[in-house]
């Protein structure tokens, strides 16, 4: 009985030793499988793990770029900003050159103008100064005449014909509204002289002479002597 017992024990535990030896290399397999499926999983890992590294390094490069444009941008601002204020700093030269051209015009004409005035004052004295010299020199050349036939008329040439004829008066130009001033003085003190001048008696023994007027007193019908202009050569 007992033997019987112990064998019927033996079988039962063969039996089940060799479920377990199935069952484990059942589960042997299975770990098998999954450790190829976790290498397979690893080796996605790595491959996942250097796409990301390849793009962290893109966007680096990305980041990079950027950086460089954002200061390639902050240089071109700044140029554009000394460009601008370079433009109107030369605004300002310019409407400032246009105000000291308008200024030298001004003056210029203003010159001019003066000069032009002057010019023409200088212009009528020498013309006033030339036709009182004119003047003189006809009022001597009627006194030579008069004093020529006064003296053969009375046989005393030697003594009453002037030896040589007076010296031309010749003035020194001054400014020309001062010098048409005295001019116009002298002018008018010559007039009277001119009269009495012609006014005084013949030589002793010379016949009688009718007293011609003065060269440089007008006659009251006669209109005021007009401005001429002359030039260098009629001088």
């Amino acid at each position: 009985m007992p033997l019987a017992a112990v064998l019927l024990g033996g079988c039962v535990s063969a039996s089940k030793y060799k479920a377990l030896e199935a069952q484990a290399s059942s589960t042997s397999q299975d770990l098998s499988q999954a450790r190829t499926k976790v290498e397979e999983l690893n080796k996605q890992l790595g491959a996942k793990s250097q796409e990301l590294s390849d793009a962290r390094g893109k966007l680096d490069d990305l980041g990079k770029q950027l950086a460089k444009r954002d200061q390639e941008l902050g240089e071109a601002k700044g140029k554009s900003d000394e460009l601008a204020k370079r433009l109107e700093e030369a605004d300002k030269k310019v409407k400032q050159a246009q105000q000291e051209g308008e200024e030298l015009k001004r003056e210029k004409d203003l010159i001019s103008a003066q000069f032009n005035d002057q010019v023409s004052g200088s212009i009528d004295f020498l013309a006033l100064t030339k036709a009182s010299i004119d003047r003189k020199i006809e009022e001597m050349s009627l006194l030579r005449r008069k004093s020529s036939s006064g003296a053969e008329a009375g046989g005393k040439a030697g003594d009453s014909a002037p030896k040589s004829a007076a010296p031309v008066e010749t003035k020194k130009i001054e400014a020309p509204q001062e010098a048409k001033a005295k001019a116009e003085s002298v002018k008018a003190e010559e007039a009277p002289k001119s009269k009495a001048e012609s006014a005084e008696p013949a030589p002793r023994g010379a016949a009688p002479q009718a007293v011609q007027p003065a060269g440089d007193a007008p006659k009251a019908s006669e209109p005021a002597p007009k401005k001429r202009i002359v030039d260098d050569s009629q001088l």
